[in-house]
């Protein structure tokens, strides 16, 4: 009998390429999602009886999704962050976790870049305005001798900091665990976080999510946001108070705000594509197969601007499954999008050679 591998990610299954037919191949019957979407708790309770491995995307890999997971030998992250999976679980049954992260920190660090451009400059504003027939005429600022702040000085945040020296920008960071060689070769001052706040132009989150970083914009953080500044989250949505935020925007105290990913309070919409781009394309490929050879070895922008009326909340796309609200005029629709592909977690089985170790990390982790 073929041993079955249950492949969740639209991501995988849509992919050109022939990685299905690799598995195949190799001996695995694959079984595809066939919901368009991310699968919840119970769907993958339920897909995973009789499964002997299993390539996951954001879908939750929970304590009680792997005890219905009697058989299986191995879990394949298609994606840098394991923060959907019980690896506690996974590795007091022996079954490796596997992921691949970093492959898409130049794409991340670019929108985080594009964003800038599109805030400061009111593109969307003025694209918005042409599209309905209006030929409008925004002042837009100059990212040149702006000051940065960079919240999560890893691997995304370094790749946002080296763009940014490159336009002109003034760069400060923050992080847990500040990488100074890398600072003096940059020029770059690590400040406190308050510091950062206050001294900042333009905010930018890429903390990854753990205990210790979730709701770290809070509202008494919020509070210390540089008046007149920006903030750009292509973190975790959980990152921030997002009711904070959209006060902040509604009180002008920030001028404008973009984020990439959707959240659970539903207040902003947003699809999760920041790691996917032409030149990502390869590298996507190589990780598809570095899944496939984990086991055959064993993601429309939603942006606030200040402008003289007062916020415009802008945003594009289809409506996904989610609830619909609506704010400022603009009908937003709550995402639900299973690519988060930049995202890297505290805790991760990492391979090292034929073995497997599980690998921990506590306080901030950046990505």
């Amino acid at each position: 009998m073929a041993a079955r591998v249950l492949v969740t990610p639209r991501g995988f299954l849509d992919l050109e390429g022939e990685h299905l037919g690799i598995l195949k191949q190799a001996g695995y019957e694959v079984i595809a999602n066939p919901r368009p979407r991310t699968l919840t708790e119970d769907e993958m309770a339920a897909y995973i009886v009789g499964m002997d491995a299993v390539i996951v995307g954001d879908d939750p890999v929970t304590h009680r999704v792997l005890d219905r997971a009697t058989g299986l030998k191995v879990i394949s992250k298609f994606g840098t962050h394991v923060d959907n999976i019980d690896v506690d679980v996974a590795a007091a049954r022996h079954i490796p976790v596997t992921f691949t992260p970093g492959v898409t920190h130049a794409a991340v660090a670019e929108l985080t870049i594009g964003l800038m451009f599109a805030l400061l400059r009111g593109i969307p504003q003025m694209d918005r305005d042409i599209r309905n027939g209006k030929w409008s005429s925004v002042a837009g600022v100059e990212l040149m001798g702006k000051t940065l702040g960079i919240v999560g000085m890893g691997g995304i945040g370094k790749e946002v900091a080296k763009r940014a020296l490159a336009l002109g920008m003034n760069v400060l960071g923050f992080d847990m665990h500040p990488d100074a060689s890398f600072a003096e070769h940059h020029g770059i001052e690590y400040v406190p976080a308050d510091e950062l706040l206050k001294n900042s132009d333009i905010v930018t989150l890429h903390l990854g999510l753990n205990p210790e970083t979730r709701g770290w914009l809070s509202k008494m953080r919020v509070g210390r946001i540089r008046p007149g500044s920006y903030l750009i989250n292509t973190g975790r949505p959980e990152l921030i108070d997002e009711g904070s935020v959209l006060d902040a925007l509604r009180g002008q105290r920030l001028r404008g705000a973009a984020f990439d990913l959707p959240s659970e309070e539903n207040l902003f919409t947003v699809p999760a594509y920041a790691g996917f781009s032409l030149e990502t394309g390869n590298v996507w490929d190589r990780r598809r197969d570095i899944g496939l050879d984990h086991l055959i070895y064993a993601g429309s922008v939603f942006i606030g601007i200040e402008t003289f009326f007062g916020p415009v909340f802008l945003g594009y796309g289809r409506r996904r499954a989610g609830r619909a609200g609506t704010g400022a005029g603009f009908d937003m629709y709550s995402l639900r999008n299973s690519a988060t592909p930049w995202s890297v977690t505290g805790v991760a089985i990492r391979k090292t050679g034929a073995t497997y170790k599980l690998a921990s990390t506590q306080g901030y982790q950046s990505m």
